[in-house]
């Protein structure tokens, strides 16, 4: 049974939460880019790219794909930039964005 709330449906916390399918991830981020950034996990970079609210195409065939996340600790959402290999599966890099935070806040007032 699910439960429709303000448009959002929930399921009774008695059924399984469905499981993330893995994160395909580049060599470059497996040894070095989820260390600079561990307050981004691969789950929230995988809501991103699923769900950003704005992408772009590099030059080097490299997608940006941004997006609004909750920090691993749960202290506060922001907005990061997750870039994947030109396949837009591939896991590259994932970071805070602080410029696209301010633009994206500035659009709400």
């Amino acid at each position: 049974m699910s439960v429709t709330t303000g448009g959002h449906r929930t399921t009774p916390p008695t059924q399984p939460l469905r499981k993330v399918p893995s994160v395909k991830t580049s060599d470059y981020y497996r040894n070095s880019a989820r260390f600079n950034h561990p307050e981004i996990t691969e789950e929230a970079a995988h809501e991103v790219i699923r769900n950003p609210v704005h992408t772009v195409v590099q030059d080097d065939g490299k997608i940006v794909h941004y997006g609004e996340v909750t920090f691993a600790d749960g202290s506060h959402t922001m907005y990061a930039r997750v870039i994947t290999l030109p396949d837009g599966e591939t896991l590259d890099n994932a970071f805070p964005d602080r410029k696209f935070n301010d633009l994206a806040r500035s659009f709400e007032t």
